[in-house]
């Protein structure tokens, strides 16, 4: 155990004897570190089980006038279980002179650097890297929690697979972004 709460409790696995059939190895080695791959573990199809299960717990939970008569379906899978995501933000922080963009480890703040993630539409990835590349490049100021400074915090990516249209979206400290001459 390495928390307890009021109703529930939190452990770390220290060995694994027997894997469940439906344990599958993630395709992504920050996995088991970066929050939102909880699931990775999980074979799709199950995935998909548990997921409407969290519907029908959370039903039981909080009693929604005529819960128990509502018909909750199965969950509809993705055409492919990778690739799909169209949206997602990436945390930035400055490490070792390097700019890092990723996410969160689970329960901190520290920046998992992501060079792939399978979930994630492919060009979503190749846009991060490439701002990421252009921001270190150019040195301008990455935001630092400890001293509530610096300028960029966070990159929001939307893509289209209908249109191949990628939206991005900066999130700030400062109403303000540095000059500076954009790469060639």
């Amino acid at each position: 155990m390495t928390k307890i709460h009021e109703k529930y409790l939190e452990a770390k696995i220290h060995q694994l004897r027997t894997p469940s059939p439906a344990r599958v190895t993630p395709r992504d080695a920050y996995a088991g570190e970066a929050g939102g791959f909880e699931l990775e573990h999980l074979a799709y199809a199950e995935q998909l089980k548990f997921k409407r299960q969290v519907v029908l717990d959370s039903l039981a939970k909080f009693k929604p006038r005529g819960y128990k008569h509502y018909e909750v379906r199965d969950t509809i899978p993705a055409p492919h279980p990778y690739g799909y995501r169209n949206k997602a933000q990436f945390q930035l922080r400055q490490v070792d002179g390097h700019v890092v963009a990723g996410l969160y480890r689970a329960n901190s703040h520290d920046v998992i650097d992501m060079e792939t993630c399978a979930i994630q539409m492919p060009a979503t990835m190749r846009v991060m890297r490439q701002l990421v590349a252009w921001i270190e490049e150019l040195q301008l100021p990455i935001y630092d929690e400890a001293t509530n400074s610096g300028i960029i915090k966070t990159i929001a990516i939307r893509e289209s697979a209908s249109t191949n249209e990628i939206q991005v979206t900066f999130i700030t400290n400062s109403k303000k972004i540095t000059a500076k001459t954009a790469p060639h």
